[in-house]
Order: structure tokens, then sequence, then C-alpha cells
């Protein structure tokens, strides 16, 4: 067991940095694009990266829905770039396509 005080980080607290979390919420019937991680998400997604990391978010361009858009640590509806310093989350919300 490793212990340590807040004034005194064990070694390898010091040396690696801890991954941080990103979650995505897919409302309706969309995706987004992690283009970094090569990777959509349908529905509810979370992945790790390190902090400091930059993350660019899209719509995916093949979905049946109007994209509305962001909410939480984006806002808008172009794409979403972060710069992930702790844990973020973001929501993507969709609206029925008026084409179909």
């Amino acid at each position: 067991m490793v212990a340590s005080c807040a004034d005194a980080p064990a070694a390898s607290e010091s040396e690696a940095r801890p991954a941080t979390v990103v979650s995505i919420t897919v409302v309706g019937a969309g995706a987004v694009r992690v283009p970094a991680l090569n990777s959509t998400c349908y529905g509810t997604c979370s992945f790790p990266v390190a902090p400091g990391t930059t993350i660019r978010l899209d719509v995916a361009g093949d979905i049946p829905a109007s994209f509305a858009g962001w909410s939480g640590a984006c806002a808008g509806t172009g794409a979403c770039d972060l710069v992930v310093r702790e844990r973020v989350s973001v929501a993507a919300a969709f609206a029925p396509s008026p084409n179909g």
C-alpha cells in the first residue's frame, strides 16, 4: 500500500499525470465524432485523455437528424474544441430531420 500526504505526493503521482475523463451524451438520433480518437459516439460515451489535451468534437455527417446544439462544456452549433484540464461533460442535442 502506498500512502501520501497532501503536501508530499508519492513519487509515482508526481511523475505521471492521471487521465481525465470526457463524457459525451447524445440526445436524439444523432452522433458525435471524436476524430483524435477515430471514434463516433451514439448515446453515451466516456473516454480518458491526458490533462492538457485538445480534442475536437463534431457532428457525424451521416445522421437522420438535424443538429440543435451543444450544452455543457461546449456551446453553439459548430465544431467544439476542448482543452481538457479536468473532467468534462458535453451534450449534443439532435432534432428529427425535416426531410425524413
